[in-house]
């Protein structure tokens, strides 16, 4: 008779263990993927530091040494130049991903402004003109590569690893949440 009484108690306690394990297992899962996509977009997906927060730098670098052309011809106090170097700022001080896409897209049309001025000007010595085309070229490339990177696909399929079940039951009880994408 007592046997028969441990029976249920055994195997919910064993119902109980494989849930929890199942659970941990999800878990341990999410978590390394999760990680992939937070270093791919810092490390790069192979790695290698060729990644988008890479080249959020180099796009900051690049549009100080354009803004230093710029300020010869618009001067300082002009009002582009100033949003120049706000959205830089912005850019620069930005926290999550989509934070940082929206920066560089505000930057990014800024930029083309005060190119599309220093074109039109003909006060701008050759030297000038070469370096202003270097310096936004510069910049439409990384924003080019950037486009191209693989973070998005990876974030895309951690997302569509989180919709599937179980593991969205995770998300559900807030114990996981999608990536942000970068566009």
């Amino acid at each position: 008779m007592k046997l028969y009484q441990r029976i249920p108690f055994a195997a919910a306690v064993m119902v109980i263990a494989i849930a929890l394990s199942s659970v941990g297992g999800m878990m341990k899962t999410v978590i390394t993927e999760r990680h992939k996509v937070e270093d791919a977009f810092v490390l790069g997906c192979s790695g290698d530091g060729n990644s988008i927060q890479s080249d959020l730098g180099e796009i900051i670098n690049y549009t100080h040494n354009f803004r230093g052309i710029a300020v010869k011809y618009l001067g300082s106090d002009h009002s582009l130049i100033s949003d120049m170097t706000e959205k830089a700022e912005e850019l620069s001080n930005a926290d999550s991903v989509s934070e940082k896409a929206a920066a560089l897209d505000s930057l990014y049309l800024t930029v083309s402004e005060v190119w599309r001025m220093l074109q039109d000007s003909s006060e701008l010595s050759e030297t000038d003109i070469k370096s202003c085309k270097i310096a936004f070229y510069d910049i439409d490339d990384r924003c080019n590569k950037i486009s191209h990177d693989g973070y998005n696909a990876l974030a895309n399929e951690y997302n569509k690893m989180l919709d599937g079940f179980p593991v969205t039951l995770l998300k559900v009880f807030g114990f996981a949440e999608p990536a942000e994408l970068f566009d």
